[in-house]
C-alpha cells in the first residue's frame, strides 16, 4: 500500500522481536511499536484500521525532538473541521479520541458514563513518572448499552438543551489551583502540570501538514479568567463560544 500499512499487518510482521536479534534489527522493531503506537492513540485516520507511512518517518532519527502535544492538538484540530463537513453513511473522524473523550466529560454532562469504585493504581515501582492522568477518573465506569442511532438523537437533544449552569467550566482547579481538582487518591502525574507555563500561549500548532492556531482567548473560563463583567459586544461571542 502506497499510504500506509493496516495495523493488522504491523501486529502480525512486529509484534514479537526475535531474541537473538542485533541492534538494527531491535531498533527497527521499536520504530514499528512506535509507528503502530502513534497512529493508533494520536494520530489515527478516520478508518480506525490504516498506520500512515508519513508516521513512520517521524522516528528516523531517534535523537530529533518533536513537540507531540502540539502536533496531536493540530491533527485533532483539523479532523474535527473536516469531520463537520463529511457526509454519508460512512462518514468518520480520526484523531485522539480519547483526549477529545476525556475533555468531553469532564466539561460536559451528555454521553458521561458512570464512574465505578476506583481500582488501585500500579505504579509499576515509579510513583513519579507512573501517577495518573485525569483520565484515570474514568478507568472504571458502567458497561455501555444502547443503540447507537438511538443514543446520537438523545445525546443532540441533551446538548441542544445545555445552559450554562449544566458544564464544568473549571474542571482542572480554580485559578491559582489547577492541578489539585482531582479525586482520585493517586497522586496526579506530575508531566500534566510541567509544561503549565504554556497552556496559554497563542502559536501555530504544526503537525506535517496541519497548522491550526492555538488561541486560549476563547476558552479563558477554564483557567479561572472568565470575564464576568461584559466585555464589547465583538468580544462577547469569543467569551460565550469559549
Amino acid at each position: 500500500m502506497s499510504a500506509g500499512a493496516t495495523y493488522k499487518w504491523i501486529q502480525q510482521n512486529f509484534s514479537k522481536c526475535p531474541e537473538d536479534a542485533d541492534e538494527e534489527v531491535i531498533q527497527m522493531y521499536a520504530r514499528a511499536y512506535l509507528w503502530y503506537a502513534v497512529s493508533r492513540t494520536l494520530f489515527s485516520d478516520g478508518t480506525g484500521r490504516n498506520a500512515s507511512f508519513m508516521w513512520l518517518t517521524l522516528f528516523a532519527e531517534w535523537g530529533y525532538m518533536h513537540s507531540w502535544g502540539s502536533a496531536a492538538l493540530a491533527y485533532l484540530y483539523r479532523q474535527l473541521d473536516e469531520a463537520c463537513c463529511r457526509t454519508g453513511k460512512g462518514a468518520s473522524i480520526g484523531g485522539p479520541m480519547v483526549l477529545l473523550t476525556i475533555w468531553s466529560w469532564l466539561r460536559i454532562p451528555v454521553g458521561r458514563p458512570i464512574p465505578m469504585k476506583e481500582k488501585p493504581w500500579d505504579d509499576h515501582g515509579n510513583s513519579r513518572l507512573r501517577a495518573p492522568t485525569w483520565a484515570y477518573l474514568w478507568d472504571n465506569t458502567e458497561v455501555f448499552h444502547g443503540e447507537s442511532e438511538e443514543c446520537y438523537l438523545r445525546y443532540t437533544n441533551q446538548i441542544d438543551l445545555l445552559t450554562p449552569e449544566k458544564v464544568e467550566w473549571e474542571p482542572y482547579g480554580t485559578r491559582g489551583n489547577v492541578g489539585t481538582g482531582v479525586w482520585f487518591q493517586a497522586d496526579l502525574n506530575r508531566k500534566c502540570m510541567q509544561e503549565a507555563h504554556l497552556w496559554r500561549i497563542r502559536a501555530p500548532l504544526i503537525c506535517v501538514y496541519a497548522v491550526e492556531f492555538h488561541l486560549p482567548q476563547r476558552v479563558m473560563r477554564q483557567f479561572g479568567l472568565f470575564q464576568e463583567t461584559p466585555p464589547p459586544y465583538k468580544d462577547t461571542s469569543i467569551a460565550l463560544h469559549g
